[in-house]
């Protein structure tokens, strides 16, 4: 359309160039110069990375600042700690996070606190509830206890509300409540959250506890009394993330909780089990499904969004292995998923994500008997679990304390890492992807930083999806310490940093519309095809709420359920659903200016001028013999063939 437009008006124009008496050299140079300046602006591409910007104040550690995004990306919850142990929250949206505008903080904790404590953010889908859980170490007589705090955030009134007590544990040591394994999960019905970790009592020794909030609760903060799952009788568990893991559906109405136990009786040798505990809405906790173990080892568990298709890693150091589990938690056979091809090669740091209801993504890192480090990653099916093709994404790296993250929401894939960690050319970035789209391609590659001032010591990752919109927000703390000395860091500094990547259009490609359907056109269509955007946008069924009809009105759900928490919520988002901005442009013309023009003209010519049949047309004339002429002129210039004045020179 911008091509036939810009070449329409050159040939319109022809009069004009005829009065500029240009020489042929120059008439061409002219004509490539008005393309040019047409086309720069109709085609330029915007950049699909945000720039990179800081919290703003240093943070407390490398766990203290996390992000949580909506699928739509209108809500993104944001907390952090800083160095002085003040927790802050804020809520933006993606196109905020695009100019580097974190939204207003606000102080969400009382005074006096220490940076002694972990922190956790996650706001559901339709960003109707979100949770900031922080943690706090505090002296009881000679006993250490760690304060778990919980403040909840709803879209009803958009405010924070004031920290409530969870629980009071106690613990081994201060540094124990700065606990790198809290995990939460907010059903996207806004009826229910679920709190995990592990929990160091003992120096290496832990405990796992799992905690429900109910909105029908009548207690204060509706957070029900802790379970603890693992561990007594001799064993414990290492409180620490490679040996802990947790996740659920969207609707939060399953989830699997995996863990590695180890004995801790000192008279015999060490025994390592791998334990899987399976939560289900009607039945609550359900026993644990077990593995005893050759050696010590990692482990990952993921789920579905749509809970029907569950996992288990094992890393063992020398091969991955996994196990899947059906929609009913019935376990399939342990299978082999990736052995390295040099035998001497380690495995280390493996995570996992769960793209489909079929498909699998496994990331993990690869050292050499000579310490050089290798980042992978491989896209398995279901059904089978094993690695057919690895792809490297670097090779042969010397770092040993770079860090990486992986995101699955629907069809999109996001890997975040970095590289060279420790050394003056340290750098991070990622690559997005649908992996269930055969024509996508990992072209959609980003990078983050590159070279920064200060050398990272040490970098902590994590990437969220907001799925609807095809968006990635990344969230890195980085480590430095003075005059960039690694190995002697007497005063350590930990700047957060965000950026966001959005995919570009794709071509013929589909959005998710505001009503959760897929539709094509509009100034954004990420989504290649039907199937991927189908399986990011899919709309949660929150009781008592309200759907986006096709006429951009906001009605309670038929069923009784709906996407959206309130009215208002609903009206915000809800527009007209129609063919695109092509189609609506195509409409306004003809309706605002043609119809009106060939109408008017006519009566006008009919009833005033006494026009009859081809006379009714407005500027007959200019219609049919003007404008052809005028044509045909800009037809021989555009096409370089040298117009024959009828003048002669004087």
């Amino acid at each position: 359309f911008s091509f036939f437009f810009c070449f329409f008006l050159l040939c319109s124009l022809q009069p004009f160039w005829r009065q500029l008496h240009l020489t042929t050299a120059m008439s061409v140079g002219v004509r490539a110069l008005v393309l040019l300046l047409v086309a720069t602006t109709v085609f330029a591409k915007k950049s699909n990375l945000s720039p990179p910007f800081e919290f703003p104040a240093p943070v407390a550690d490398l766990h203290s600042a996390k992000m949580s995004p909506t699928s739509n990306g209108e809500n993104i919850l944001a907390a952090w700690k800083s160095a002085s142990g003040n927790v802050y929250a804020a809520m933006a949206s993606l196109n905020d996070l695009k100019k580097g505008n974190l939204g207003e903080p606000a102080e969400i904790s009382p005074p006096g606190l220490n940076n002694l404590g972990a922190m956790h953010v996650r706001v559901n889908g339709p960003g109707s509830l979100g949770f900031i859980i922080y943690t706090q170490s505090v002296m009881k007589g000679q006993q250490t206890y760690c304060n778990i705090y919980s403040v909840e955030w709803a879209d009803q009134n958009g405010e924070f509300s004031v920290g409530n007590l969870v629980d009071s544990k106690p613990v081994y040591s201060k540094t124990s409540c700065l606990i790198p394994t809290l995990t939460l999960v907010v059903a996207d019905d806004a009826q229910k959250a679920y709190l995990s970790f592990s929990l160091e009592v003992q120096p290496n020794q832990g405990q796992v506890w799992w905690y429900q909030w109910n909105s029908a609760s009548t207690a204060a903060n509706k957070w029900g009394q802790g379970v603890k799952m693992c561990c007594d009788d001799g064993y414990t568990v290492l409180p620490d993330e490679l040996h802990f893991s947790f996740s659920a559906n969207l609707l939060a109405s399953k989830a699997i909780i995996g863990w590695i136990m180890q004995s801790t009786n000192a008279s015999s040798d060490l025994t390592y089990t791998y334990v899987a505990r399976f939560f289900k809405e009607n039945q609550g906790l359900i026993p644990a499904v077990k593995h005893d173990l050759e050696g010590p080892a990692e482990i990952v568990v993921d789920i579905s969004d749509d809970g029907s298709d569950s996992v288990g890693i094992v890393n063992l150091g020398t091969e991955i292995m996994a196990q899947r589990y059906d929609a009913s938690f019935n376990a399939g056979p342990w299978v082999v998923t990736y052995t390295p091809n040099t035998k001497t090669n380690a495995i280390a740091t493996v995570s996992v994500a769960a793209l489909t209801n079929t498909t699998t993504a496994l990331l993990w890192r690869e050292f050499d008997n000579v310490g050089q480090s290798n980042l992978i990653y491989c896209v398995v099916e279901n059904n089978k679990m094993n690695c057919d093709a690895p792809t490297a994404l670097y090779t042969s790296d010397p770092s040993i304390n770079n860090a990486q993250d992986i995101s699955a929401v629907g069809s999109l894939l996001a890997i975040v890492f970095s590289a060279s960690v420790g050394m003056n050319n340290a750098s991070l970035g990622g690559i997005y992807t649908f992996p269930s789209d055969p024509s996508s391609k990992d072209d959609g590659s980003f990078v983050l930083e590159e070279n920064p001032a200060s050398v990272p010591c040490q970098q902590t990752i994590h990437v969220n999806e907001a799925s609807g919109v095809a968006g990635v927000i990344t969230t890195w703390i980085s480590k430095t310490c003075d005059n960039d000395n690694c190995l002697i860091c007497a005063n350590p500094k930990y700047t957060a940093k965000a950026a966001v990547y959005q995919a570009p259009s794709a071509k013929r490609g589909y959005r998710c519309a505001p009503q959760y359907v897929c539709a094509k056109g509009g100034s954004f269509h990420p989504f290649p095809d039907s199937d991927t955007c189908g399986a990011s946008c899919v709309a949660a069924a929150i009781p008592n709420g309200y759907v986006c009809q096709n006429n951009g009105k906001c009605v309670k759900g038929a069923s009784g359920f709906g996407p959206y928490a309130t009215a208002d919520t609903c009206s915000a988002a809800c527009t007209r659903l129609h063919g695109g901005a092509g189609s609506v442009l195509v409409l306004i013309f003809f309706l605002g200016f043609l119809l009106p023009y060939v109408l008017g003209g006519m009566a006008y010519n009919y009833f005033t001028q006494g026009g009859r049949g081809v006379e009714l047309i407005p500027h007959h004339s200019f219609w049919f013999e003007t404008f052809p002429g005028l044509v045909k002129d800009g037809w021989a210039f555009t096409t370089c063939k040298p117009l024959q004045s009828s003048y002669e020179s004087i």
